[in-house]
């Protein structure tokens, strides 16, 4: 049959050459067309991604598709006002918990002391936390040589027993007196802390080394904290006011936050003791708070208090109450040194992780519970999902996916 188109096809150019040419052009003429449409049409998509990717180098898509996301999730909320509450409520747990117990991590752990280098500063007491006699206090400051400066701390002593003190604030007789915190120290523990007065001085060598008379000199520094709540800023230094019944010139004030071993502390008197306790090795009345010098780790300091406690009473010429490194008898005592981060935080360390943990682990359900509760919610939507994806992107589109 082919063989007989040819021949008839060969015939009719031969006879009737125009009216072939003239179908050929015609055929020729549709299939130009028809390749122009498919052309034209692939051109348009093309454009279109041409267009998608020059805005994608400009940048300004991911704008746009967030600002179109915020939207789809805001509807997406309204329109389901109990699922959003539950949500709400369940980030506000999460969040909120962790929040708050890291603000207590930062606060105590993370952040450093408010003393120049406070990695510097160490903490000398008993064994068991308590405080040394007078005469070991004298005697490691002339012992030691890892410290630049070593000083010396008290709640107690003379008429200021309990760490507190009343105050008078006013200037008439009728004003009730403020109870304060108090704490008393001598200058060099002033100098271990390396902190500057804001006004006025601090305490002279002079006036916290008389351990002699029956009451302390009637001197004191103010905490910032006090001088603005209580004084309302005025000036102060070199003013009097009575604590205990007693005028005290009021020599310096504080910089702001300043304390000792998170004593919240408000008035700083000068440390002074009875001079019968101040000989008496049975006493401990004082806590020690030192400054390693530039270049010497709290290590090797723990390891001159170590040598130390090994012949303390050679050096101290001396076997009555002196501490020792082995303990044997129960009036027998030994010394240790901590960071004074450490020392302050305390056991609270191991207490404050496991509870930043804890929470942590509430924050890490509240987040698998989210997922469950949008994984069921997009179950429900199966059907919806089902009918978008058999109209396609541009009709999903037109429908308001977003």
């Amino acid at each position: 049959m082919r063989i007989i188109d040819k021949a008839l096809l060969r015939l009719r150019s031969l006879f009737r050459r125009r009216n072939v040419d003239a179908e050929l052009d015609a055929e020729l003429q549709f299939h130009l067309d028809q390749l122009m449409e498919e052309n034209a049409q692939s051109m348009m998509g093309g454009m279109t991604q041409y267009k998608e990717a020059c805005r994608d180098m400009r940048r300004v898509n991911f704008v746009e598709d967030f600002v179109q996301d915020v939207r789809y999730t805001i509807r997406s909320l309204a329109k389901s006002p109990g699922f959003t509450a539950v949500v709400v409520a369940t980030l506000a747990l999460g969040i909120g918990a962790n929040t708050a117990i890291f603000t207590i991590v930062n606060g105590v752990l993370l952040r450093p002391l408010d003393f120049p280098k406070p990695d510097q500063l160490m903490y000398l007491t008993t064994e068991t936390g308590n405080a040394l006699s007078a005469l070991e206090y004298a005697e490691f400051r002339q012992m030691n040589q890892s410290f630049s400066a070593v000083g010396a701390y008290s709640t107690g002593g003379a008429r200021y027993t309990t760490g507190e003190v009343n105050l008078m604030a006013g200037l008439t007789a009728g004003d009730r007196p403020l109870r304060v915190r108090s704490i008393s120290v001598d200058a060099n523990l002033l100098k271990a802390l390396g902190i500057q007065p804001e006004q006025g001085k601090f305490f002279s060598d002079e006036e916290t080394a008389r351990w002699t008379g029956t009451l302390p000199p009637p001197i004191a520094i103010l905490s910032h904290e006090l001088w603005r709540t209580a004084f309302g800023g005025r000036p102060l230094v070199g003013q009097k006011i009575e604590i205990e019944g007693r005028p005290h010139e009021i020599v310096g004030v504080m910089p702001p936050g300043a304390d000792v071993m998170d004593n919240r502390t408000q008035v700083w008197l000068p440390l002074w003791l009875h001079p019968s306790m101040a000989q008496q090795r049975g006493i401990h009345v004082l806590y020690v708070i030192a400054r390693l010098k530039n270049g010497v780790t709290a290590r090797a300091a723990q390891t001159e208090l170590r040598a130390f406690l090994e012949n303390w009473g050679e050096r101290a010429d001396t076997k009555d109450h002196v501490p020792m490194s082995r303990p044997v008898r129960v009036v027998d005592h030994t010394l240790q040194l901590r960071p004074l981060q450490e020392a302050i935080v305390g056991n609270a360390i191991r207490t404050i992780w496991v509870l930043q943990a804890a929470v942590g682990f509430v924050l890490l359900i509240v987040g698998a519970n989210l997922a469950n509760l949008t994984m069921a919610r997009a179950g429900s939507r199966r059907r919806e999902f089902v009918l978008r994806a058999a109209l396609g992107p541009v009709a999903g589109g037109c429908c308001g996916s977003r």
